[in-house]
């Protein structure tokens, strides 16, 4: 399968805001979420900037050559450490600028979305008389879907790092 169990759980989760909530964008939302994103892209690359810097610090050829069998097995982890968590790092960086440009088309282009009701959808559903419409609500749905799709992605990449960050903090105190 190509989706972990969490990653199933936010499809999940972004398919009932789309297809339960009515007003599920809107200019402000967009831009909470634009600058919540900002925010953390810097924080992250600052975080990845340091992390480099300690690396690079600590782990110079001539230290790994001196070290011995058993401080060998504490390098080795951190290193591990180091590697793991600067991938993650930057893949929630990726992610967020993808949920960026996702939700700045929202501001830009100010889209005038049918309302995505489910329930009332079904209710009203006659005959596919209105090709247009249904195929504006296909697409507008898809759009939103893969938005908070991206937008809970990150939040999970986030809670891995921190996960990551403990695991190690608790290895060493």
């Amino acid at each position: 399968f190509f989706f972990s169990k969490y990653q199933y759980a936010i499809i999940l989760i972004s398919l009932l805001i789309v297809f339960f909530n009515k007003s599920t964008f809107s200019n402000d939302l967009s831009g909470y979420i634009i600058s919540a994103l900002s925010l953390f892209i810097g924080l992250f690359f600052a975080f990845i900037f340091t992390l480099f810097d300690k690396y690079k610090s600590k782990y110079t050829p001539e230290f790994i050559a001196k070290s011995t069998e058993e401080s060998n097995a504490v390098n080795k982890k951190n290193i591990n450490f180091y590697k793991k968590v600067s991938y993650l790092t930057l893949y929630a960086i990726l992610i967020a600028i993808l949920t960026i440009i996702l939700f700045s088309l929202n501001l830009i282009f100010e889209f005038e979305y049918p309302k995505l009701n489910f329930l009332d959808f079904i209710n009203t559903f006659n005959c596919l008389s209105d090709y247009n419409y249904y195929l504006t609500l296909f697409f507008v749905s898809i759009y939103q879907l893969v938005s908070f799709y991206f937008l809970f992605d990150f939040l999970l990449m986030t809670l891995y790092i921190l996960g990551a960050v403990f695991e190690y903090l608790k290895g060493e105190y």
